[in-house]
């Protein structure tokens, strides 16, 4: 990973491991793999 990349993985893992629900957490995952 280059480094300044970092900043932007790490703001979407957070969306994922800080999601309400099952179906949010899904959703973030699945933005997440698409880029």
């Amino acid at each position: 990973m280059v480094w300044k990349e970092r900043k932007e993985f790490s703001a979407d893992l957070k969306l994922i491991y800080a999601a309400v629900n099952k179906d949010a957490a899904r959703a973030a995952l699945d933005d997440f793999t698409a880029k």
